[in-house]
């Protein structure tokens, strides 16, 4: 698209120079393009970098703004008169066109398409790829469509529509050109308002409407028209001059930070926000009477300018396999310095790839091509008429069907995105298991983390007992800035897995201070940086250790406390037990590393860092430590998006994972957990708010909870879908359901475009018995009504396929299980570890393998026996599988599917 703004290719008698200053401005309008798309610096942990991509350089898609002004600028300045006068014929004009753009869009999305079928095994559909190759992308409202392959050739199919556009508009009288731009403004603008008025989040049908449609995106290029017509009539002759230059300048970068800050809703800012200021630049720069225009009239600055189109096409491709190979050579959190380092890197290295590209491949076509189309086209052939009275009927109304048209198409059911992999209803699909993942905390008896203290938090201790240290004693990272006068704080270690034995630990840390040990850890050496100890653990459930900051001094505060096993690496991040542990199943689920059930989360500033003192405070543990994980365990991640999270935190989780999360694996998302269960505080939110907002007109509060939550979880997805839309087939888009009642999946389904956005309904298929006032000698009662059970919730997870089925949707589960909860904790543990709830789990796993196949996620990895339910697959890490009839069952049927 940026190449046809280019001067250099224009069938005029006139200088390029007479306009260089606007091809030096395309250059900054590419840059600032670009810089949009360094979106690892949105991710960073330093609050400058963070600042300055968020508040500046993630609005640099408004150079999409400039460049189709420009363009009715540029293509009005090259062949309106010729058009006019009928100079030209049509063959000539769509061919000096569709040859200025199409071959490096080929040149570069066919070796990416290579790429993709050969490295990475995850090309778009191929009537994607037909669409994008043929630059038609732009008019499908599915992102998996529209950002196909190299996503920022969307844009060359509005250029196309300008094009076809062009010979309709050219004949008007200016009057109704200009009357053409402003009712246009006013529609859009009224469909802005309308869509915020309703309450509505941005989506990917929002920003297709306000950012992607052609029709839409016309208004700017026929605003482009009428600036070229009032610089060449000069209506603005004072419009000009060095300080309109140097205001306007300085005027749309301070815009650009304004309207972050303020947070104008994205239907405005799409577009519409910066559509004046981004006219005023063509305006004032055409006219080409300041000291700017006079410098961007450079050499230089005009070949950067001329190679933007390359930069444009280009710099994405460039940008995700640089980010790919960094996070595979240096995974992890990055300094600081490492992003500044990689992004001038790659701006640079991006800008001169553009010069070299547009010298060596782009011209040299450009030029065999032009001539090529010259000779052919010198035999006459049919001429571009002027509008009639019905010829300009059509450039009015076109625009407009041609929206309306794709509107009625989006809103049409059918399938989800052609990524999604749906077993007809017949057949049965080949099972899966996946597994939830318990809290790391200390008293869930898994250690995680090779660092003993990860799993934990600060206490304090003044007098009798521990609590909890307060938040205004700890630094950014959590470690303790000072202490108060007798204050100790101690810090609880997470034991290692069984077998149990005599264990060496050291412990490392920077700053001056002072550390002991208590439970069962034994000190066996110390000195100023570093203190060692052996825990010697007997495997009783009461067992503690734990180390304590008895001093620490305010200057130079004891930190980066680091405590392994002694022979364990220090750059190692897991426990290799509990990577062991992973291995057999097919996907890991977060939902409490993540906290959901507490309706926390959402705050991307406050989230957890990957090196923070905690990866149990805050917001759970560090959404890189959970990629590291899938990356290392390959196992394929199931991440939760907070119920109260923001576009951006949405955006920025989604973004990151895309960017750091292993190729070959597939993203399962969703939003929050159970929101129908009325026991958790997302649910009751929901609830108010599908009231509140009158989601369902007869007020049925469980329409309006479940409609609520269809409304929330298609924002959510719609972000996720745009963000994959490179590999759509590496994404599954999840929403959740009551196992027991069908009916709550309709009702999410069929709330307006919902289905659209999902690949899978998931339910909790529990095998439930009421053990209320059952005793410790009621065992084999409970023993002998749970083959019902088991029956009866396959039965239901069987109603909840078929509704799946019936929208074109996977059937998968999100917790699934034993459910037996009694406060009678003999008779807990009698049940919990009797050998026949391995027959139990059999049976279980066998009827859903037979009966509803696909992936079936376990409720989960470890946990102790507690009045709260028995949902580890075994009580403790490294407990014997003869001991653990729940997990020896899983094992076996795992090693049965050959997972």
């Amino acid at each position: 698209m940026r190449g046809a703004t280019s001067p250099d290719d224009m069938p005029t008698v006139e200088s390029p120079r007479a306009i260089g200053q606007l091809t030096s401005l395309r250059f900054f309008a590419a840059l600032a393009v670009l810089l949009s798309h360094l979106a690892f610096l949105g991710e960073s942990q330093n609050r400058t970098v963070k600042a300055l991509y968020d508040g500046l350089f993630h609005e640099g898609y408004v150079g999409v703004s400039f460049f189709y002004i420009l363009s009715g600028f540029i293509i009005s300045h090259a062949y309106g008169d010729r058009i006019y006068e009928r100079q030209i014929s049509a063959r000539a004009y769509f061919a000096y066109r569709m040859v200025r753009i199409l071959p490096l869009h080929w040149l570069v999305a066919l070796p990416f398409l290579v790429w993709l079928l050969v490295i990475k095994n995850d090309a778009p559909p191929w009537p994607a790829v037909l669409l994008n190759l043929s630059l038609l992308q732009a008019f499908v409202p599915e992102p998996s469509v529209h950002y196909s392959l190299n996503a920022p050739s969307w844009s060359l199919s509005c250029e196309i529509f300008f094009y076809l556009m062009f010979p309709l508009l050219v004949v008007l009288r200016t009057r109704i050109l200009a009357v053409l731009a402003v009712s246009g403004i006013a529609i859009v603008g009224a469909a802005a308002a309308f869509w915020v008025a309703k309450g509505n989040q941005p989506s990917a049908m929002a920003e297709w409407f306000f950012y992607l449609n052609p029709p839409t995106r016309l208004i700017d290029f026929m605003v482009g028209m009428l600036i070229y017509r009032a610089a060449r009539a000069g209506t603005f002759p004072r419009f000009s001059g060095t300080f309109m230059e140097v205001a306007l300048a300085l005027l749309i970068p301070s815009l650009m930070i304004l309207l972050h800050q303020a947070d104008l809703p994205m239907p405005f800012r799409w577009q519409l926000a910066y559509l004046p200021a981004m006219a005023a630049l063509v305006l004032v720069f055409a006219q080409g009477g300041g000291a700017v225009s006079r410098a961007l009239q450079r050499r230089w600055l005009v070949i950067l300018g001329e190679a933007s189109f390359a930069l444009y096409l280009t710099h994405r491709p460039v940008i995700t396999f640089a980010k790919q190979l960094g996070d595979r050579l240096l995974p992890g959190e990055w300094p600081v310095s490492w992003e500044v380092a990689l992004a001038l890197l790659l701006s640079t290295g991006c800008i001169i790839l553009s010069v070299l590209v547009f010298f060596w491949v782009d011209q040299p076509i450009q030029r065999r091509l032009r001539g090529l189309v010259h000779s052919l086209t010198q035999q006459p052939g049919p001429r571009i008429a002027r509008a009639r009275p019905k010829a300009r009927a059509v450039a009015m109304v076109l625009p407009v069907l041609v929206t309306t048209g794709t509107l009625i198409l989006a809103a049409a059911p059918q399938p989800s995105s052609l990524s999604a992999s749906v077993t007809p209803p017949g057949a049965v699909p080949p099972t899966r298991v996946g597994v939830n993942l318990f809290g790391p905390e200390t008293f869930n008896r898994q250690q995680v983390f090779a660092n003993l203290i990860a799993q934990s938090e600060w206490f304090t201790a003044e007098g009798d007992g521990w609590s909890r240290m307060d938040d205004g004693q700890l630094d950014a990272n959590g470690w303790i800035k000072y202490l108060k006068p007798g204050q100790a704080a101690p810090r609880p270690l997470i034991l290692p897995p069984s077998p149990f034995h005599r264990i060496a630990v050291r412990c490392n840390f920077l700053g001056k201070g002072e550390i002991s040990v208590g439970g069962i850890a034994e000190e066996t050496d110390r000195g100023t940086q570093f203190v060692e100890f052996d825990l010697v653990s007997q495997g009783r459930e009461d067992e503690g250790a734990w180390i304590q900051l008895d001093r620490t001094d305010p200057a130079d505060p004891l930190r980066n406390i680091d405590c392994r096993e002694k022979d364990r690496p220090a750059t190692q991040l897991y426990h290799p037990e509990f990577i062991g542990f992973l291995q057999g199943f097919s996907v890991i689920r977060f939902l409490d590393w993540q906290q959901t059930n507490g309706n926390r989360g959402g705050d991307w500033s406050r989230r957890t860092g990957a090196t923070d003192s905690s990866q149990i405070a805050k917001e759970g543990v560090a959404i890189e430590n959970m990629i590291a994980l899938a990356n290392e365990a390959r196992v394929d991640p199931w991440f939760l998006m907070p119920y109260n999270a923001d576009n951006s935190y949405i955006e920025n989780f989604a973004r990151l994972v895309h960017d750091r999360i292993a190729p070959e694996r597939t993203v399962y998302v969703e939003l929050g957990n159970e929101v129908w269960n009325d026991m958790f505080e997302a649910a009751e939110q929901a609830r108010e708010e599908g009231l509140k907002f009158r989601l369902d007109p007869d007020g049925d509060p469980t329409k309006a909870q479940m409609r609520r939550y269809a409304q929330k979880s298609r924002n959510a997805l719609q972000i996720w879908t745009r963000i994959f839309a490179d590999r759509p087939g590496k994404l599954v888009r999840v929403v959740s359901s009551l196992n027991v009642y069908p009916d709550l999946a309709k009702m999410i389904l069929e709330y307006e475009d919902t289905a659209r956005y999902v690949d899978a309904l998931a339910t909790a298929p529990y095998i439930h018995l009421d053990l209320d006032g059952r005793d410790a000698d009621d065992v084999d009662w409970v023993f002998s009504r749970l083959g019902a059970a088991v029956d009866e919730t396959i039965g239901w997870a069987a109603q909840n396929r078929a509704i799946a089925a019936s929208y074109g949707k996977r059937f998968i589960t999100y917790e699934g299980g034993q459910h037996l909860v009694t406060t009678n904790m003999e008779l807990a543990y009698r049940v919990q570890r009797d050998p026949r709830m391995a027959a139990v789990y059999d049976r279980y796993l066998t009827g859903w393998k037979s009966r509803v196949g696909d992936l079936l996620m376990l409720y989960a990895s470890t946990t102790p026996i507690s009045e709260y339910g028995s949902w580890g697959l075994r009580e403790y890490a490294g407990q014997p599988l003869a001991q653990a009839p729940k997990e020896r069952a899983v094992r076996q049927f795992l090693k049965e599917l050959g997972q």
